[in-house]
């Protein structure tokens, strides 16, 4: 079947890739950091972060990173203090961060794509909430896929930054009956991720992930 996209995860070529996406997006598009004169942006949770990537004919489009709970430090340990925080960072708090859609990929479906393969990998690994620092410009998109606000807001750059977070159950309970838009998208899509798309437990769709999501994300430029 030739399918239009491919969601997997990141290889070490495609990680390098990504280190020069984060430069254009996050320094030079939104300034959120400095630009720098190699082009490229990281830091030390990279060396464990999982990526997953969604490709649209074998070019990159988008990516997302998360942090699994057994590392004991997330980005958001950079502006708040845990001890501070209204809910406690257990094993089975993960934390996803850099929703990244290119810009030539935006107003598509990619980072629905990406949200509910990132959803799929942290319920697959018995991780029970999802921990988000989301710029203010998309926090909207992150409520309507049962994302909460915990009150809790930093700067950085240019950027607002609020401090959000779901439980998987939450998260599932948002999915309503939108199985023609789940398998529309499915049908399109080379799923390579180690993990079902669906879950083995009773019917779950996830096309409302799709229809929640909207094109908040992907005009960066509002």
């Amino acid at each position: 079947m030739n399918h239009r996209y491919q969601i997997s995860i990141s290889t070490k070529e495609q990680d390098d890739e990504l280190a020069f996406h984060r430069h254009d997006v996050y320094a030079v598009e939104l300034r959120q950091h400095e630009t720098n004169r190699v082009g490229r942006l990281g830091d030390s949770l990279d060396t464990y972060n999982v990526n997953i990537v969604v490709c649209v004919r074998g070019e990159l489009a988008g990516f997302i990173s998360l942090t699994p709970p057994d590392k004991h430090s997330f980005s958001i340990d950079k502006y708040f203090k845990r001890s501070n925080l209204p809910f406690k960072v257990d094993e089975s708090v993960w934390e996803t961060r850099l929703l990244t859609v290119f810009k030539k990929h935006r107003g598509s479906v990619i980072s629905g794509l990406l949200m509910y393969g990132a959803l799929r990998w942290v319920e697959s690994h018995g991780g029970k909430q999802i921990v988000i620092i989301g710029h203010r410009g998309i926090s909207k998109m992150y409520k309507r896929l049962g994302f909460q606000s915990l009150g809790f807001s930093t700067q950085s750059g240019a950027l607002t930054y609020d401090l959000l977070l779901g439980t998987v159950s939450q998260l599932r309970s948002k999915s309503k009956e939108q199985e023609k838009t789940l398998n529309k998208i499915f049908d399109q899509t080379d799923w390579q991720l180690p993990v079902s798309f669906n879950p083995p437990v009773p019917c779950f769709h996830g096309g409302a992930f799709f229809k929640a999501i909207g094109n908040c994300f992907d005009h960066l430029d509002r």
